[in-house]
C-alpha cells in the first residue's frame, strides 16, 4: 500500500520532478502580440484531457532563443497551471513548430522508462476520479499550479515492467525541428 493506493510491488511512487524536466512557458504582452517575429503559441484553453485545439491559435513576438527553449517536441507533456488545473495533453508534433505560455507546465521525459500517455490518463484520474492533489494549487488569487508543486506531486512508476515505449513517446530520440 502506497499513499497513492495499491500497486504492483515493482512499481515506485514517484515525484513528477524526478521523472520529467519541467519549464513554464513565456507571458503574452502588448509587445509580443505586435512583434516583428510571430510565432504560434498554446494557451490553457487549447489543452484539453482529450488532446490539443489548434483551432484558437494565438501568436506571439519571439526571439530565436526564445524559439529554441519553448519549441515543442513530440511526445512532450503540456499541464495547465491555472483554470482546470492539472489539465494535461500530449504534443503530438501537430504543427512544425510552436511554443506556449506561461500558464503551461511542459513537461520532458528524462528517461525512456517514462510514459506520457501513463501520465496523462493517471492526472485524469487523479484529479478527476480519485480526488488527489485537490489541495495542490495555490487559492490565494486566482487557483493555479506552482511549478514547484507540480514536480513535488507523487505518480506511480513502473520502471521494470514496461513494454518499449510508443511510438508517441520518442524519449531520446527527440529532435528538434528546424525554424520555419
Amino acid at each position: 500500500m502506497t499513499n497513492l493506493g495499491v500497486f504492483p510491488e515493482t512499481w515506485q511512487i514517484k515525484k513528477i520532478g524526478d521523472l520529467f524536466n519541467v519549464q513554464q512557458g513565456i507571458s503574452m504582452s502588448p509587445a509580443r502580440r505586435n512583434g516583428p517575429n510571430k510565432h504560434p503559441f498554446l494557451r490553457t484553453l487549447n489543452v484539453f484531457w482529450s488532446g490539443i485545439d489548434l483551432k484558437t491559435l494565438d501568436y506571439m513576438d519571439l526571439s530565436e532563443k526564445e524559439i529554441g527553449k519553448l519549441n515543442l517536441l513530440p511526445g512532450d507533456l503540456l499541464v495547465c497551471e491555472g483554470g482546470d488545473i492539472g489539465r494535461s495533453a500530449i504534443w503530438r508534433g501537430e504543427l512544425e513548430s510552436c511554443g506556449y505560455q506561461n500558464h503551461i507546465h511542459r513537461l520532458r521525459v528524462k528517461n525512456c522508462d517514462v510514459y506520457p500517455e501513463f501520465v496523462v490518463f493517471w492526472m485524469q484520474a487523479a484529479i478527476k476520479i480519485l480526488g488527489f492533489y485537490q489541495d495542490e494549487g495555490n487559492k490565494t488569487t486566482i487557483p493555479n499550479l506552482s511549478q514547484s508543486r507540480l514536480k513535488n506531486f507523487d505518480i506511480p512508476h513502473s520502471p521494470n515492467n514496461t513494454p518499449s515505449p510508443p511510438p508517441s513517446t520518442p524519449c531520446r530520440k527527440q529532435k528538434r525541428r528546424p525554424m520555419p
